[in-house]
């Protein structure tokens, strides 16, 4: 009896679950994009040493900007110093201050630059209380506070770290931080309509960015991890956000030094104090009666008898040394009748200068032979000039020397302020009857 064997064939389906959706409207901001600097130095570097070289090229892609605080990792001791400066090729870089130890070859050179994280995002699957969010971070565990080559260091970072670490559209019952990940314990339901934020950075600590591995002008890219799980399972598909990194760009430009003098004439009837806010009421309340207007290059100090005769004229100085500037006076002589050779005494004494600003002026009285120059306004030298009595001198120099009286100065830059120059001028009743003259020169010398 022939045997017939009957093979059934059983085909099992297995109804597979549909792929999790994922989150969207992802998105990591952070506050600044700009690498972590760190390069070997290519010389021993000495105690008092000011700047250090490091090595050049494909080795060392990083940029040290100034007020960047670089850290030396040789020494000892390990010490962290501000960056003054760093040339074009990136291979030295200068510091406010100096050294305080021996660094050798070798050893490292970084500036961490630190950054907040503002991670938003919607959810696929609603999710509830207890449900867990997960923020990963690029490359292997670092929580050190020194720049990496394949992460963001943490930079001390915990559960514990107050407002540094926060949450907007939910809530979280705690935090966990086990670098590269940061890990949300949901402390209550979040729909798919609520746009979740988490802040990592608010204060320090902040994450240190990575160091820069791209050539120079060409971003890093770095993928962000977000993940929703619920009982330990997938809640929905896990979402990578990318940031990229990239050096600062430095931008560079010049404001030419500049400074501006001029002179302007004053009419005869000019009460000074009145022509120059700037002027002390009390003592600069003389009005100008030599009856003739000056001008910009002469002044007319009229017929001297014994009465005091003034004129005036007004310099104006305009600056943009950071640290302003100077004006400054020197006569040719004296007050000098070249036919006789006779002069009148300055006012300060009689003396020429012996030293700038030496003597110091003083008053005229009147019915002596005087002549000097006074100084008033803002910036005016109230020192040499005084504010409720006008103090006049003649900076006349003997032979072989160039003293100056100070007339102004300020130690900003300034806009166009004035100062009135005021000479005065009295001859005694026995002064011989003639034509005097002098020659003053001003100066005014920025400070940059």
């Amino acid at each position: 009896m022939k045997k017939i064997s009957l093979v059934i064939i059983v085909v099992l389906f297995f109804l597979l679950p549909k792929q999790a959706r994922a989150f969207t409207s992802a998105a990591d901001t952070i506050t600044t994009s700009r690498p972590s600097a760190s390069a070997p130095l290519s010389a021993n570097a000495a105690t008092n040493d000011s700047s250090v070289t490091v090595v050049a090229g494909s080795a060392n892609l990083s940029t040290f900007l100034a007020s960047d605080a670089a850290k030396l990792w040789g020494g000892p001791p390990q010490e962290i110093l501000t960056v003054a400066s760093a040339s074009a090729d990136r291979t030295k870089i200068w510091f406010t201050s100096a050294l305080t130890g021996n660094h050798s070859l070798g050893s490292m050179v970084t500036s961490a630059v630190t950054a907040k994280h503002t991670i938003t995002f919607k959810l696929s699957q609603a999710a509830a209380i207890n449900d867990v969010l997960k923020v990963t971070f690029p490359g292997a565990t670092d929580n050190s506070a020194s720049p990496s080559a394949t992460t963001f260091a943490f930079n001390g970072l915990n559960g514990s770290s107050g407002t540094n670490l926060s949450v907007s559209g939910t809530t979280c019952s705690s935090w966990s931080v086990s670098s590269p990940n940061i890990t949300c314990t949901l402390g209550g339901a979040v729909d798919t309509n609520t746009t979740v934020t988490i802040t990592i950075g608010s204060s320090t600590p902040q994450l240190i960015n990575p160091t820069k591995s791209q050539t120079i002008g060409t971003s890093d890219l770095w993928r962000i991890g977000l993940s929703h799980t619920s009982g330990g399972f997938d809640a929905e598909a896990p979402a990578n956000v990318a940031i990229a990194s990239i050096e600062s760009v430095y931008v560079s430009g010049v404001v030419d030094a500049s400074i501006t003098m001029t002179i302007a004439g004053i009419a005869n009837g000019v009460v000074v104090k009145d022509d120059n806010t700037g002027c002390n009421a009390t003592g600069f309340a003389m009005t100008t009666n030599s009856g003739a207007a000056s001008s910009p290059t002469s002044v007319n100090l009229g017929a001297i008898g014994t009465a005091i005769n003034y004129a005036a004229q007004k310099i104006s100085i305009a600056t943009n040394g950071p640290n302003g500037y100077s004006l400054t006076a020197t006569a040719s002589g004296r007050l000098i009748n070249p036919a006789s050779g006779y002069w009148f005494t300055n006012a300060q004494g009689g003396l020429d200068l012996t030293a700038n600003d030496t003597p110091i002026p003083a008053a005229i009285a009147g019915a002596v032979d005087a002549f000097g120059i006074s100084a008033c306004g803002t910036h005016a030298y109230t020192t040499n000039f005084g504010t409720t009595t006008a103090k006049f001198g003649n900076p006349s120099n003997s032979a072989g020397n160039a003293y100056t009286y100070k007339l102004a100065s300020t130690t900003g830059a300034t806009a166009s302020v004035a100062t009135s120059v005021v000479y005065g001028v009295s001859a005694a009743a026995t002064t011989p009857a003639g034509t005097y003259s002098t020659i003053l020169t001003y100066v005014a010398t920025p400070t940059f």
